[in-house]
């Protein structure tokens, strides 16, 4: 639902592509899956290089989404605003998401031992 309205938001923002912020936007939302769950399986063989995985998984995840902002921008510049401010938005709002799941799994995990 998050998802939706900021790229729909984007779109009203920006050039009014919609489909082109929506699919910006769950874009993101792949990138964060993998780099949630990479992260994750890193904290359960590993606690001890938590945020070497966190800082890893969002440093992968920030140069995808530069390298996806480049080529939306060379490609196809007339969608380029609406992309990148949907991107960006969606970007800090699902990284926010990521973190506090696995601080909360992280909390957890310390409160175990």
């Amino acid at each position: 639902m998050l998802a939706v309205g900021l790229g729909l938001l984007a779109a009203w923002l920006g050039d009014g592509q919609p489909y082109t912020a929506v699919g910006a936007v769950f874009f993101n939302l792949i990138l964060t899956g993998v780099a949630y769950s990479l992260t994750y399986t890193g904290l359960e063989k590993r606690p001890t290089l938590f945020m070497s995985y966190l800082m890893g998984a969002m440093m992968i995840k920030m140069l995808v989404g530069i390298l996806a902002i480049l080529i939306i921008g060379i490609k196809f510049r007339e969608h380029l605003a609406t992309f990148a401010l949907s991107y960006i938005s969606s970007y800090f709002a699902f990284t926010g998401f990521e973190v506090y799941g696995l601080m909360r799994k992280l909390r957890a995990l310390s409160k175990s031992h």
